[in-house]
């Protein structure tokens, strides 16, 4: 737990001035000593900062103080050397306190290349899984945190890995997970279900890239924002695919119910179909017959000999 800035110096200038009061309890104060302890009442001016009421009182008391002295000692130079005391110890306070809080707070230094920059405690978030999306989402973290610069300007405070959930949502190995199992549904109703879980999953994730991405372009991340962006793209086309392919396989699903045969291909017809009549011209026609009378002459003249040959055996 870190301590304070402005009550460490209070208690180590007190413990100061209480040893010089000690050890040299008749010594004339010079302007060492003025100064040591107008820094003394201008840190202990610092340390109530916060609460204004006490700050006022114990400004007014430090001014009683001086006009006291003043009028014991009318020395203007001790009078002077107080009020610096006092100013450097409310001034000082105030830069020493920042700049240990800033190189030195709770997280540690982090030095990249020649620039030094805090590391600041932030909540560990990661993108959840399928099996996670059932617990609520905390709504103070955030994913994307930047802090102030030595150089100015905004820097991100801490690196946070990308992680893909895709292979969870695209998976068919996670179909019974995203919508459980129902023994009255077939295979094709299940198959519709967990199409639609998955472009639920894939839409959420498209917002929260989204925001991500507004977040960073408030913070001025450009790559940041890029990096997003096309998250956000592949998510969204995941969405809509997954949203088409469910509307197909719905459309196959009415129509087997229905009864209705699909005619997806061009040469499929209904078994009521019956072809349109062609009229056949008349010289296919008188050919066909000429033939048919020429096959059934020959026909007549072998069966004819035939009977003759079986009739005489010495032919």
């Amino acid at each position: 737990m870190p301590i304070p800035t402005a009550p460490a110096l209070f208690v180590g200038l007190s413990a100061r001035i209480l040893l010089n009061a000690v050890y040299k309890p008749g010594a004339p104060r010079g302007v060492p000593d003025s100064i040591l302890l107008g820094v003394w009442q201008g840190v202990g001016v610092q340390c109530v900062a916060g609460n204004i009421n006490l700050a006022i009182v114990l400004g007014f008391a430090v001014i009683a103080k001086l006009i006291y002295d003043y009028s014991v000692t009318p020395d203007l130079n001790k009078v002077l050397t107080t009020v610096i005391g006092v100013l450097l110890g409310v001034i000082g306070t105030e830069l020493l306190s920042s700049y240990i809080e800033q190189y030195f707070g709770t997280g540690g230094v982090k030095q990249i290349g020649h620039h030094r920059r805090t590391r600041t405690n932030s909540i560990p978030y990661g993108y959840p899984s399928v099996h996670e999306y059932t617990r609520p989402k905390p709504s103070h973290a955030r994913t994307v945190q930047f802090g102030s610069s030595v150089a100015g300007g905004s820097v991100e405070s801490e690196f946070i890995p990308a992680t893909h959930v895709s292979s969870d949502i695209t998976s068919i190995a996670s179909s019974f997970e995203l919508i459980g199992h129902n023994p009255a549904s077939i295979p094709l109703e299940r198959e519709i279900a967990a199409l639609r879980a998955r472009a639920s999953l894939a839409d959420s994730e498209r917002r929260r890239y989204r925001e991500e991405r507004e977040w960073a372009l408030e913070q001025g991340n450009v790559a940041r924002a890029e990096q997003l962006k096309s998250e956000y793209k592949r998510y969204k086309a995941l969405m809509e695919s997954c949203h088409k392919e469910a509307d197909l396989k719905l459309l196959t699903l009415e129509a087997a119910r229905n009864g209705a045969p699909r005619r997806d291909d061009r040469y499929d017809f209904s078994r009521d179909f019956e072809p349109p009549d062609r009229d056949i011209p008349s010289s296919s026609k008188t050919r066909g017959s000429s033939h048919q009378d020429r096959t059934k002459s020959s026909h007549h003249r072998r069966v004819s000999s035939s009977r003759h040959s079986r009739l005489d055996p010495y032919r």
